[in-house]
């Protein structure tokens, strides 16, 4: 087996070659690198083995999604999908090093027959009432992923600006803190479920800004004013409708102007969908 080595670059310098290897930190910029080399043959092997049964839509089959070291299987035929995917992933482990924490890895029956049938046969976890991945809640039918994670985001922000209210920080202070802490978290919710959130849902999330910014006292300035760019008086507070709407926006765009679709990828799959005239979500 030949030893991988790699330069790292910066400018017009290259560093001396070093090698890649296991036991790379995760926080090491070749840890990326490190993940595509281990997984990205392990899900060509799952789509390629001929017992392992994906999601047919619009006559593509879907077995294996990759984001970073997540992987998302959606598979059908449990009682031979399954085991040949534990057996494919413990035959990779042992020349890869990769190896998969059963612990930490659910899975969501889609009917009540998978679930009685192949409950006891796993190491993972069957979740009936529902999974979390990549942060999001996820559970049938998907018309709810709004109920079932809107609220408790919102929640967590409310606490936590209760807990930081007591920081002696100035009004531009508060704002950068909306910025770098609470608009990620906001935004990430928005882009990763395509469904509508309520008109209430925006305006308690301007509720908790209102309240943080000024230490749950009565408003000496209006969110409109305060959401204005600094040039125009304004401190530039996030307008988080704004960027909901940015966010779908997205959608019309791509299926107007992006003509170069992956057979498989989202993209493709919603043109394929529209074309049939089924609704997306």
């Amino acid at each position: 087996m030949h030893q991988l080595r790699k330069k790292r670059k910066w400018l017009r310098s290259r560093s001396n070659p070093f090698e890649l290897h296991r036991s790379t930190r995760q926080g090491c910029n070749v840890s990326p690198l490190i993940f595509i080399l281990a997984l990205e043959p392990l899900a060509c092997a799952i789509r390629a083995h001929k017992e392992i049964y994906g999601i047919t839509i619009c006559d593509y089959e879907y077995k294996a999604n990759l984001f970073a070291d997540d992987i998302l299987l959606t598979l059908s035929k449990p009682n031979y999908s399954i085991p040949q995917v534990l057996n494919l992933i413990d035959n990779f482990g042992k020349f890869s090093g990769y190896r998969v924490n059963y612990n930490k890895s659910e899975a969501i029956p889609l009917n009540n027959l998978t679930f009685q049938s192949h409950l006891g046969s796993a190491p993972f976890s069957w979740k009936p009432k529902g999974m979390k991945y990549l942060g999001i809640k996820i559970q049938a039918p998907i018309d709810k992923l709004v109920e079932i994670n809107a609220p408790d985001l919102l929640k967590t922000i409310r606490d936590d600006t209760k807990r930081w209210a007591v920081l002696p920080l100035s009004l531009w202070g508060r704002s950068e803190v909306i910025k770098m802490n609470l608009l990620p978290r906001l935004t990430f919710l928005m882009s990763s479920i395509p469904l509508k959130f309520p008109p209430s849902w925006f305006k308690e999330i301007n509720k908790i800004f209102s309240g943080f910014l000024w230490n749950y006292k009565k408003p000496r300035i209006s969110q409109k004013k305060l959401k204005n760019p600094r040039p125009s008086g304004g401190i530039g507070l996030p307008d988080i409708y704004q960027y909901y709407i940015a966010y779908n926006a997205r959608y019309p765009l791509q299926w107007a102007y992006n003509r170069n679709r992956e057979v498989g990828s989202c993209e493709w799959l919603e043109e394929q969908l529209i074309s049939k005239g089924i609704a997306l979500y």
